[in-house]
């Protein structure tokens, strides 16, 4: 379990939260969530969340160049869409350390 303070003005506080609920790796501890409101501007929040990460896909795409080569990719957290006009978009995080 982990443990989050933030500080800033109400608003702030509100959309900030709003958004960090929506990402599905952090499960937030309901009864843990404490609002401390000294006036508009300054207010803390103090709430307690798992971290649960996805697990992360690996996925290798290869290419062949017009003279024969063939190039591989292996990309994290690839995703490939394939369109009704027989197009095909892929996408994903490449690290080349050497690069």
């Amino acid at each position: 379990m982990l443990k989050l303070l933030v500080q800033g003005s109400q608003d702030e506080l509100s959309r900030f939260f709003l958004q960090f609920r929506t990402h599905k790796e952090f499960i937030v501890h309901p009864d843990s969530i404490q609002l401390q409101e000294e006036d508009l501007e300054n207010a803390k929040l103090y709430v307690s969340f798992d971290f649960c990460p996805e697990s992360r896909e690996n996925l290798t795409i290869q290419m062949m160049t017009e003279k024969g080569t063939i190039v591989k990719l292996d990309l994290l957290d690839g995703i490939v869409t394939r369109f009704d006009d027989g197009k095909t978009y892929i996408r994903g995080k490449l690290y080349d350390i050497f690069g």
